[in-house]
């Protein structure tokens, strides 16, 4: 497991939310905080991507360039589900960036990419008994 230092970009239609944060990354998976204490995953895999936001609003979206996924939001006590079309998706190296449209009843109700940056700042070494 290793320490990183996350730099978060998400900009869509009526939004923007940028921060730092300190997080661990471990094989394909990179965990962190954000300024309002909401836990964020990113698990990368061999073609896609799943986020998940935990917090004041819950998302539970997958990421796949080749296939329409689905996206879940929940706020208070109500879900809404989307659909989900990933225009564009890299991962290289300490990079992700991901554009997407989100659609409800097959009309788009938003376009938003997603930024993320990381770099190792310390690796965690753990004795051997």
């Amino acid at each position: 497991m290793e320490r990183v230092k996350v730099n978060f970009e998400m900009s869509s239609q009526d939004a923007m939310v940028k921060f730092v944060s300190d997080g661990e990354i471990h094989e394909s998976k990179i965990s962190f905080t954000d300024d309002d204490f909401s836990k964020h995953t990113i698990i990368c895999q061999d073609s896609s991507i799943d986020y998940f936001k935990i917090g004041a609003m819950d998302m539970n979206f997958r990421f796949d360039i080749n296939r329409v996924t689905k996206g879940i939001y929940k706020i208070d006590n109500n879900i809404l589900e989307f659909s989900i079309i990933t225009t564009k998706l890299e991962n290289t190296g300490n990079r992700l960036c991901i554009e997407y449209e989100l659609l409800h009843d097959n009309e788009v109700v938003n376009v938003s990419k997603l930024v993320i940056n990381y770099s190792v700042t310390e690796e965690e070494f753990r004795c051997k008994a």
